[in-house]
């Protein structure tokens, strides 16, 4: 058993290896080309598999992931991926998970808002989520002039 679950962790962890430059797809301007649809389909359909892993690694990521992807493609349906992060908002057991699936619940909310700080944006993977928390933050307690 314990090596099935190993396998198992190892298969997510590629998948969501792949699955960045999928979306990373730029030119040479640096502006986002749009994604296929059925790359977009794909990137969705792995995304959906990694906020339900058992591994919270995983669902760490993945929930990285959808902040980047809202980010970089506004317009792109993602309801179902909303609705997954919600639940995790929601119901999950882990704390850490539950403020992280808030904060992309509430980037995903209000992306433009979000997209318009350069820290967000700029963000290596470690602080991505302490620089969604700052911003927040100046929305809570008025700090910001937007």
């Amino acid at each position: 058993m314990n090596h099935m679950k190993r396998a198992a962790v190892c298969l997510m962890i590629g998948m969501m290896a792949a699955t960045p430059a999928a979306f990373a797809q730029y030119t040479v301007s640096g502006q986002y080309r749009p994604l296929t649809e059925k790359t977009l389909e794909q990137v969705k359909k792995n995304f959906s598999m990694g906020l339900r892993s058992g591994n919270d690694g995983v669902i760490e990521s993945t929930l990285m992931l959808v902040s980047q992807l809202k980010m970089r493609y506004p317009g792109c349906d993602m309801a179902e991926l909303q609705r997954l992060v919600e639940q995790l908002a929601a119901d999950c057991p882990s704390e850490r998970i539950r403020y992280k699936a808030y904060l992309t619940a509430a980037l995903c909310g209000d992306t433009e808002w979000f997209s318009a700080d350069p820290k967000i944006m700029a963000a290596p993977s470690g602080q991505f989520f302490s620089a969604v928390a700052d911003r927040l933050n100046m929305k809570f307690f008025g700090l910001n002039s937007l």
